[in-house]
């Protein structure tokens, strides 16, 4: 952004001094006071420019602060999701953990005592 504004700001620069009167033209513009006024409008619309550019620049600060706020929020709630998606994944283990050696004691049970019912009334 500053490269851009540096290169439109020589370049206006360069389209001024090519329409600078030569000779006695520039003799009778500074005599007549029109050089005065002329550097007094250049002056004036490079001050609007720089505003401007400021301004653009306050308003891509801005934008880059708030998407930046928003990434980190984004991010953020990836996190959590991620924490709660592993407790989620952890107490699931647990559970199959404990269903199989229920299962593994269940079999062998019935392997020590084949005889005997496992559903008693």
């Amino acid at each position: 952004m500053k490269i851009e504004h540096a290169r439109r700001e020589q370049g206006i620069r360069q389209q001024r001094e090519a329409k600078q009167p030569k000779g006695l033209a520039a003799l009778l513009s500074k005599v007549s006071g029109i050089k005065l006024t002329r550097c007094q409008v250049n002056h004036h619309q490079d001050a609007k420019r720089q505003v401007a550019y400021q301004y653009e620049r306050f308003d891509m600060r801005e934008t880059q602060r708030a998407e930046r706020v928003q990434l980190q929020q984004r991010h953020q709630m990836q996190r959590l999701d991620q924490k709660r998606k592993l407790a989620a994944q952890k107490q699931s283990h647990v559970r199959q953990e404990k269903s199989l050696k229920a299962s593994f004691l269940r079999q062998h049970r019935m392997r020590v005592h084949p005889g005997r019912n496992t559903c008693r009334q």
